[in-house]
């Protein structure tokens, strides 16, 4: 059995997500500091970690969430944001997170993530897919400190399709090619055009350059008005 470590101070919240974990086979234990959650790893490094990121929790918290996953890298992490709220929940999987729900979700859709990220997968709220989706693909301009021999995209760069905007958010999320066609309900080959023109486009050659293109050494696509940030480079699904 599965233990989850609930870091939360929301307790409603805590009620609720923890009775429908038990029923759904699940082991809690809640911790209200993010001291008490790394003494505990320190114990059971395997576990899952529920972050809670809403409003009644301390705007100091996500900057733990690096530490975390620095210290214990075993450690599976799904954040929880309020609904809607897309720019915590981009700054969470910058700074580390596996996955990102939001705290609304309905108890099917949970359970689903849970299965998910306990099999190493990186389940996202489809609101929160979407906003990333957008945020991509407004992203003409790309900011890297890393390979900086490489041509970047400029002012004039061919702009990313709704598709390959997808398909980019869903490679820097972690996701193999078999992953992305699953999640967007694509044939392999469909995938693989979809990437060629991807790479084309950012002026890259392959899968690791266009992630590190977006993340590497703390950047990520932002637009022009954005400013890089960072995460931990994501793992294959």
């Amino acid at each position: 059995m599965r233990l989850c470590i609930l870091l939360t101070r929301d307790s409603e919240f805590q009620n609720d997500l923890t009775s429908m974990l038990v029923s759904g086979g699940y082991r809690v234990r809640v911790s209200r500091t993010i001291g008490a959650v790394k003494r505990c790893l320190q114990v059971r490094e395997r576990s899952l970690l529920l972050f809670d990121l809403g409003a009644k929790t301390s705007p100091d918290s996500i900057k733990a969430l690096p530490s975390i996953s620095a210290r214990f890298p075993q450690t599976r992490v799904l954040a929880w944001v309020d609904r809607g709220d897309r720019q915590q929940a981009l700054q969470a999987l910058q700074l580390g997170a596996d996955g990102c729900l939001e705290k609304s979700s309905p108890k099917n859709r949970i359970l689903r993530a849970m299965s998910e990220i306990c099999d190493g997968g990186h389940p996202l709220s489809d609101s929160l897919f979407r906003g990333l989706v957008g945020r991509l693909k407004q992203s003409s301009e790309t900011v890297m400190t890393r390979f900086p021999a490489n041509s970047l995209p400029d002012s004039t760069a061919e702009p990313l399709s709704s598709r390959e905007a997808e398909i980019y958010s869903l490679l820097c999320l972690g996701y193999s090619n078999k992953g992305i066609a699953e999640k967007i309900y694509l044939g392999l080959d469909a995938v693989r055009y979809h990437l060629k023109h991807l790479y084309r486009k950012l002026k890259v050659h392959s899968r690791t350059e266009a992630v590190a293109l977006c993340f590497a050494n703390g950047a990520t696509p932002v637009s022009q008005s954005g400013s890089p940030s960072s995460r931990r480079t994501p793992q294959k699904s």
